[in-house]
């Protein structure tokens, strides 16, 4: 079952253009099914836990304190997404974009990163522990080290380390 959509058409997937002259589009629901286009929508708190979100449109989305857990985010833009507090345990997050994101005190454990992109994200305090990064890029990150418990292979580190490179 999907949220409704409530503010902005465009914002929510529909290619129709909507006269938004005047109003506040900043969307609070979206149809939450593959490939839907929900930028910008306002997903805090939500329990998304093993829903299907791939390839979905979520630049700078807010999902401060989301449950993820279990969640398929397959190909998903979460760039510039706000995803701190959030749990995404267990998370499938392969070929995710997640540049520039907020992911401080987030739960990635057990979350699978195969050719995920976290440029420039902020990782202050967020839990890696279990997690499965392969061919994933974390330079430029935020703190500059590598996340503690991650299992990486042919993996970009924040100082642009690459850890494994042969595996």
């Amino acid at each position: 079952m999907g949220f409704a959509c409530v503010a902005s058409l465009t914002a929510c997937g529909n290619s129709q253009s909507a006269d938004t002259s005047g109003v506040d589009t900043a969307v609070d629901v979206c149809d939450l099914v593959p490939d839907a286009v929900c930028s910008g929508v306002n997903l805090a708190g939500r329990d998304l836990s093993g829903r299907d979100l791939r390839g979905m449109d979520l630049r700078k989305a807010d999902l401060s304190n989301a449950n993820l857990a279990d969640a398929n985010l397959t190909q998903a833009n979460l760039i510039g997404a706000n995803l701190s507090d959030a749990v995404l345990s267990g998370a499938v997050l392969v070929r995710v974009a997640l540049d520039s994101a907020n992911l401080t005190n987030a739960d990635l454990t057990r979350a699978r990163l195969s050719g995920a992109s976290l440029k420039k994200t902020t990782l202050v305090g967020t839990d890696f522990t279990g997690a499965f990064a392969t061919d994933a890029n974390l330079s430029g990150a935020t703190p500059s080290e590598a996340p503690a418990g991650i299992l990486a292979c042919n993996t970009t580190m924040p100082d642009e380390s690459v850890v494994n490179p042969t595996c």
